[in-house]
């Protein structure tokens, strides 16, 4: 826990006031996004009020004091009685102990949802920093297959007579041009999405990161299953030691608070006083009940709170399993499929041959659809991959401890 804070508020200054952050690299980008992110603002802000409640639950009620006045005549003597308790509360059956424990669960709780929404932003501003790239690279193609049609029809369109099979070449191209260009149309809507996250999360436009996005992975790690230590289960935890404080609460309100102090008592009259001394203790009395409804109740909320703990355990080994599974295949596909830069080396030899009259018009539309389609599946494994890769290690407790 004391890395991950280190790591998050070394640069505090940057951020001060809401201040746009300076980015340079891709880790300064996650660290703005985890400092300046709504979801992040609002889970520090319930943190600080969690903290709070702490101060609360270890004041100690206030004191009471009370004083009686009398004046009365016997005969023609005047007389004044004056009577004053001082009573400090001693509150019994471990009340304080037991609010302080509550008040410390729940700024644990409050802890660990600052955790998962700190994992949350992490993640999601890594796979869209990664989709800045890759959106880049599908746009370029796509412009490419664009540049290419319209350079054929444009030469279609100027012979003076065309053979039917070039009218019907020509109605191919047009109608490939018309499919790439709902395509770019596509790909431009999603970079208005990145461009606003983006502006929201870090308050910097897309133009500001697009070209400081990281790099296409060349080693992926070998995962292997870990001890759970995520902040979904730290936060369970937190929700049962809540719950067992308040059935301690809940205990203690069957005990009657004490109160004690001194008793002073005077009286004059008749041309003599007297003072008295001595102690005043007020208890109520536990006759109609001993808080047995609010002791169920507790006993209720923790047991539901030891089930929800078995079953969010369950839960996590099981998704750490699936993710498992989905980053070794996700991985392996990605390793196998061709690079672009191979892709984009044999497709321009295609061209070549098209200009030359070797490649039929279909080739060379169905070639510039499989270099797209294939980019678009290169990158959705390497998305997914990232996905599966951060989510084992926020399962792990380490997401915020690991390099871009």
């Amino acid at each position: 826990m004391k890395r991950i804070l280190l790591l998050l508020l070394c640069p505090a200054l940057a951020f001060a006031n809401n201040v746009p952050c300076e980015v340079r690299t891709p880790r300064d980008i996650l660290s703005c996004a985890l400092k300046q992110h709504p979801e992040v603002l609002r889970a520090e802000g319930e943190l600080r009020a969690a903290s709070a409640m702490r101060g609360e639950a270890r004041q100690i009620p206030n004191p009471e004091v009370s004083a009686e006045s009398a004046s009365f005549h016997e005969g023609d003597e005047p007389a004044t009685k004056i009577e004053a308790t001082y009573l400090h509360p001693f509150e019994l059956g471990g009340k304080r102990a037991a609010r302080i424990g509550e008040a410390a669960g729940r700024e644990r709780t409050a802890q660990a949802r600052l955790a998962l929404a700190r994992e949350q932003v992490a993640s999601e501003t890594l796979l869209k920093l990664t989709r800045v790239r890759q959106l880049r690279d599908e746009i370029r193609l796509v412009d490419e297959a664009l540049a290419t049609f319209k350079r054929i029809v444009s030469s279609y369109t100027s012979r003076p007579r065309r053979s039917g099979e070039q009218d019907i070449s020509l109605s191919v191209f047009r109608m490939a041009q018309s499919d790439y260009e709902f395509r770019k149309s596509a790909l431009l809507q999603e970079r208005a999405e990145l461009n606003a996250f983006f502006e929201l999360a870090v308050q910097h436009p897309l133009s500001d990161i697009a070209d400081i996005a990281p790099a296409a992975r060349r080693e992926w790690p070998v995962m292997e299953t870990r001890t759970l230590q995520s902040a979904q289960l730290q936060k369970g935890q937190a929700e049962l030691a809540v719950a067992e404080a308040g059935l301690h609460r809940a205990q203690g309100q069957a005990w009657p608070d004490l109160m004690l102090g001194p008793r002073l008592e005077s009286a004059s009259g008749r041309g003599q006083s007297a003072q008295g001394y001595g102690a005043a203790m007020s208890l109520n009395l536990p006759l109609y009940q001993r808080n047995a409804g609010g002791k169920r109740a507790a006993q209720a909320g923790l047991d539901q709170a030891k089930l929800s703990l078995e079953q969010t355990t369950r839960e996590l080994a099981a998704e750490q399993s699936k993710w498992q599974t989905i980053y070794t295949e996700a991985v392996r596909s990605y390793k196998e499929a061709p690079l672009l830069e191979e892709i984009e080396k044999h497709h321009s030899q295609s061209e070549r041959l098209f200009e030359r009259g070797l490649i039929q018009p279909a080739l060379i539309i169905e070639a510039h659809r499989q270099m797209v389609d294939l980019a678009k599946s290169r990158h959705e494994q390497e998305q997914r991959a990232l996905e599966a890769l951060w989510q084992l290690y926020a399962l792990e407790g380490r997401a915020m401890e690991e390099r871009l």
